[in-house]
């Protein structure tokens, strides 16, 4: 008897492992979240250069276009960044300030 005691919590233990797994396949995936909130798949950055000409640079890549003036750049910058499907533009102003633009689609 006590063998087939042994058996059985074998049993019943693989089935709950099982089980488990199956729960955790079918449940839906949350996004990935920082501490600031859902992440972005883009971080772009829109900066005044040394000769007057503000550049877009994506984080971790060389600076993608220069414009004369600021609009235009901010303009190039979304475009880039919902290109991405979502992102995070850091701006910064002619007093050298920094404003952040989020756009997370839902």
């Amino acid at each position: 008897m006590a063998a087939l005691a042994h058996v059985a919590r074998k049993f019943a233990a693989i089935v709950s492992r099982f089980t488990r797994s199956c729960r955790a396949r079918l449940r839906p995936r949350k996004p990935a979240v920082s501490r600031k909130g859902v992440a972005a798949d883009a971080l772009l950055r829109v900066y005044l250069g040394r000769e007057g000409r503000w550049y877009v640079k994506r984080e971790g890549d060389a600076p993608v276009a220069a414009f004369r003036g600021r609009l235009q750049a901010v303009e190039f910058a979304r475009l880039l960044g919902m290109g991405a499907g979502s992102y995070r533009i850091l701006f910064e102003t002619v007093g050298s300030s920094v404003l952040k633009e989020r756009f997370i689609p839902r």
